[in-house]
């Protein structure tokens, strides 16, 4: 792709861009760039440490158990799974072979999981054992065989813990092929690395699905090998090799696959996986370890905040601190960042902005200069431009638009749907393939780009344009407001009304609270985006991927 000119390349070392990225598979260029760390510590677990040369001894023996029972080049295999070390195993063995990992959700639904199966062609599935049993309540078309291949948390953990999971907690009645007696089938293959090239696809992870059926998403070997070289070049520090992350985000999750696992397996950063969110066990995970690298959603830090260790303890070890997937309220940031600077870290939070359809971050706020309230700059070698919704005709500077990207990064597509591909990916005049994100950007003089939200989420009121982040943003300024959201609902002559969903702190006085609220946005914002109702809940509802349902506030009824 002909390098871009832009207003951003000036805050972009030379030495950053590549002309190439490499064309091997995942497990290749792991094994090419993290093999020197054998003894340094690759996975963490529930108190046990895998490191580099075990985890490349347990991916090799799954590559030959998938041998023996069929799995080649091409073939898609299904895993069901949270964070845990065996499915990291399967998916980079999976990968040495050139077969495809199709990255599910455990809360899928068993004919959800069946459509996802079938559609394509996965006749092995890896699954954990709590979630196997959906697999028993399908009905699979004639002729149509699936082998389970069932994990357990057990076969993971140190042998007191393994033991006492085993009697207290695992599932007895899951039916399969065990884990440990899977491995034990590859006894006496050797293990084959099928070279797969840089335009091979490696997975198809799953969109979040809010506004209709999830899209799979296809994506290569290069997308996830230019992302690790991506991060590493956004981190600012020269040497990363043994130190840690926190890996909430799960490995069905574009980030939790592409940054939190492959990036940092790349850069010898060890992975904490954590296949269950809790705030207070990740919270002490933190300090006791002093984990330096942190990927969340803004959820994920509003909770870890409220833990006693954020006031009692030191984070001067924390080195990079990352939101993803949200909106990062300003008060949110400030918490954070005034905890660091107490702490004496030299870091501050970093935002950021990313979709499944580019692997994952594509846009990141950098080390050298941040400016609150934007998403930063673009990673080095990805290109932006602003456009009229609908259109490929750019807006001027600082106009909000549709932003489109291109780069190494975007998929290769939606499987098996080309109308949604072709309005997605689209080829410009200039002759460069860009992918059509569906947000709302604007972009400044310097290249930092601002988000404003979903484009499904503004609406009109009155044929004015209503960007609901907007609101928030003021609504967020007013004491009492833990959480907010802003949607559009149905009204007559107008179109739409607006209405701002409040979570209020646990001791706040409601009706006040509403006032000040009302009162906030009147003083800061016109006429036409005044709010119509302010409701309070004790939660928004969610999407499988741990975001706000807007939709589904939109769909209530008790605004009133």
């Amino acid at each position: 792709m002909e390098r871009q000119q832009t207003v951003w390349t000036a805050h972009q070392k030379k030495e950053l861009w590549r002309e190439t990225y490499p064309e091997c598979s995942m497990y290749a260029w792991l094994k090419q760039t993290a093999e020197r760390w054998g003894s340094l510590g690759a996975l963490y677990f529930e108190g046990k440490t895998v490191n580099y040369k075990e985890m490349f001894r347990q991916i090799e023996r799954c590559n030959r158990a998938f041998q023996a029972i069929g799995v080649k080049k091409g073939d898609f295999v299904t895993v069901i799974s949270p964070n845990i070390p065996q499915a990291v195993y399967a998916f980079y063995a999976l990968n040495s072979l050139g077969a495809v990992g199709n990255m599910l959700h455990p809360a899928l639904s068993a004919e959800e999981i069946k459509s996802a199966v079938v559609k394509t062609d996965s006749r092995v599935v890896v699954v954990l054992d709590m979630f196997a049993e959906k697999l028993g309540e399908v009905t699979w078309p004639e002729g149509f065989e699936v082998l389970p291949v069932v994990m357990h948390v057990s076969d993971a953990l140190p042998p007191v813990k393994s033991l006492l999971y085993r009697t207290l907690k695992e599932k007895k009645t899951a039916s399969g092929l065990s884990w440990n007696g899977f491995l034990k089938k590859g006894d006496g293959y050797a293990f084959r690395d099928n070279g797969g090239a840089g335009d091979d696809t490696a997975a198809v992870m799953y969109s979040g699905g809010t506004t209709g059926e999830s899209k799979g998403v296809m994506l290569s070997n290069r997308n996830f090998n230019a992302l690790s070289i991506q991060s590493y070049d956004t981190m600012g520090i020269d040497d990363v090799s043994g130190m840690k992350v926190l890996d909430i985000l799960p490995i069905f999750h574009g980030t939790g696959l592409g940054i939190c696992i492959h990036s940092m397996l790349c850069n010898g950063i060890g992975v904490f996986l954590i296949p269950l969110f809790n705030a207070e066990k990740c919270s002490k995970l933190i300090f006791k370890h002093k984990i330096e690298f942190l990927f969340g959603v803004p959820a994920f830090y509003d909770a870890v905040l409220r833990c006693p260790e954020f006031e009692k303890y030191n984070g001067s070890f924390l080195r990079v601190i990352g939101s993803c997937g949200d909106v990062l309220s300003d008060k949110t940031r400030k918490r954070i960042n005034a905890f660091l600077e107490k702490s004496g870290s030299p870091c501050t939070i970093t935002n950021g902005y990313g979709m499944t359809e580019c692997t994952a971050g594509c846009c990141y706020e950098p080390f050298f200069f941040k400016k609150p309230g934007t998403s930063g700059i673009m990673n080095p070698d990805m290109l932006c431009k602003i456009v009229e919704p609908g259109t490929h005709n750019e807006v001027p500077t600082g106009a909000v638009g549709e932003l489109c990207i291109a780069g190494p990064t975007l998929m290769q597509g939606y499987y098996r749907n080309e109308e949604a591909t072709n309005k997605t990916l689209q080829k410009h005049a200039d002759g460069i393939l860009w992918l059509h994100t569906g947000d709302a950007f604007s972009i400044d003089e310097e290249g930092y780009l601002t988000f404003h939200q979903r484009l499904d989420r503004m609406f009109i009121v009155a044929g004015f344009n209503i960007y609901p982040s907007r609101i928030e943003d003021v609504v967020y300024t007013v004491n009492g407001v833990k959480q907010c959201c802003v949607v559009g609902k149905s009204a007559p002559v107008v179109g739409r009304k607006t209405v701002c969903y409040v979570i209020p702190d646990e001791n706040a006085d409601r009706t006040a609270l509403k006032e000040q609220i009302k009162a906030a946005v009147r003083k800061e914002l016109p006429e036409y985006a005044q709010l119509k109702a302010v409701v309070f809940l004790d939660e928004f509802p969610k999407t499988r991927l741990n975001k706000v349902d807007y939709h589904a506030l939109e769909r209530r009824e008790d605004d009133e």
